[in-house]
């Protein structure tokens, strides 16, 4: 790959991509607002005390009404399958090289997070692939899949400039043909599902697809077999959960089409309305029109591609249920609170749309953050969410 790779820092420095929220990312509510890229500070590892250290006992009061310590939990890792639109008419309103930046900087960002816990000796908690489909290097007879194509690249963790340059060249063909979504997205679940993680890479991780795209698809025979295929993956056993942004506005695509697909893939946020063509808020649209120069749209595209990364990983918490004696605890007996730079602790309720939720209540792994809780938690960068465990009065 002989392709010059233009530093992401140098983007962000001329003013070609900034990583602020855009006003062209329409799903910024009060219930799926995001912040600025960080870890949150979730990423902080609990260690429980070794038993038999001076510790309280079971019964002692621990906070409030706690007796049995404490946990913080751990953004869980994220295999990510983007899935980009090449169609013709994305060389309009300079969609295309507005996604293609956005794309570079992200790959980019992910590549640079990804050296750096590599070189702390840790796993790297983000893995990467990427089909386009319908460009001229869509290799598929007739651009019209199946994907992915040997010009696609498989779900990998981009661990160094070569790995970077090889995405950077999979999004540097052109616009060219039609829309087969259903082609595309068909492939993209079935890389995620075949998927192993490399042994640099943290097992266990969640499975993401993010559509990007500015039409209607050309291929979605019979009609919703999209949305009833992303609803399926959803809820199978390992989920694969379904992003959209969409590029354009409520004249020149099908916004309906982009919001029932995220609302099927199980990421639009609770109480959205499929139905708005205007201001959507359901997934994350781009408007490129009015002239917008290529720079913007790669700022708003980055800024929703950031904040899709943003959920996926720091409100989706490993969670490891072990008392400070050693002991299993009882999942209905947890108070969960958010903690910020300061040391002030806000208490988190349960509640699927602005609170936290288990995975499984019966027997949870996960503690997911919603809504607000969300936004609260990724809002500063040296804040933590902390599980108390063992408590009197628990919200379990």
């Amino acid at each position: 790959m002989k392709q010059a790779l233009t530093s992401a820092a140098f983007l962000i420095a001329t003013g070609v991509v900034t990583f602020g929220v855009s006003q062209g990312c329409s799903s910024d509510k009060a219930n799926n607002g995001f912040g600025e890229t960080s870890d949150a500070g979730n990423a902080d590892v609990y260690v429980p005390p070794a038993v038999g250290t001076d510790q309280p006992d079971s019964g002692d009061i621990v906070g409030e009404g706690c007796g049995g310590g404490e946990v913080l939990p751990t953004p869980v890792p994220v295999y990510f399958e983007f899935v980009a639109d090449g169609s013709g008419s994305m060389a309009s309103d300079n969609k295309w090289p507005g996604q293609v930046n956005a794309l570079k900087a992200v790959f980019e960002d992910i590549k640079n997070r990804t050296t750096t816990q590599i070189g702390n000796g840790e796993l790297a908690d983000t893995a990467a692939g990427v089909i386009v489909f319908a460009d001229t290097l869509d290799a598929s007879p007739a651009k019209e899949g199946p994907y992915p194509t040997s010009a696609d690249l498989d779900v990998q963790p981009i661990a160094d400039n070569g790995t970077l340059g090889n995405f950077w060249g999979r999004v540097g063909g052109q616009p060219d043909d039609l829309t087969p979504t259903l082609a595309a997205l068909t492939g993209a679940y079935g890389v995620l599902e075949r998927y192993v993680p490399q042994a640099n890479v943290k097992p266990n991780g969640k499975r993401v697809v993010v559509l990007l795209s500015d039409g209607q698809p050309t291929d979605d025979y019979p009609a919703n077999s999209i949305k009833n295929l992303a609803a399926a993956k959803a809820a199978q056993p390992k989920s694969i959960y379904t992003y959209s942004i969409g590029i354009g506005n409520g004249s020149s695509y099908s916004p309906t089409f982009m919001a029932n697909l995220a609302v099927a893939g199980k990421t639009a946020p609770t109480g959205c309305n499929p139905a708005l063509t205007t201001n959507p808020d359901c997934f994350y649209q781009i408007d490129p029109s009015g002239g917008k120069p290529a720079s913007q749209i790669t700022s708003e595209m980055v800024a929703a591609l950031t904040k899709i990364r943003a959920i996926a990983s720091e409100c989706d918490l490993t969670l490891v249920l072990v008392d400070k004696d050693g002991k299993p605890a009882d999942p209905k007996k947890v108070q969960v609170t958010y903690v910020d730079k300061d040391g002030k602790e806000t208490p988190i309720a349960k509640d699927p749309t602005n609170g936290w939720t288990y995975d499984n209540d019966a027997d949870p792994t996960r503690i997911i953050l919603n809504g607000n809780a969300c936004v609260q938690a990724r809002s500063d960068v040296k804040g933590k969410t902390k599980v108390k465990l063992g408590c009197k009065t628990g919200g379990g």
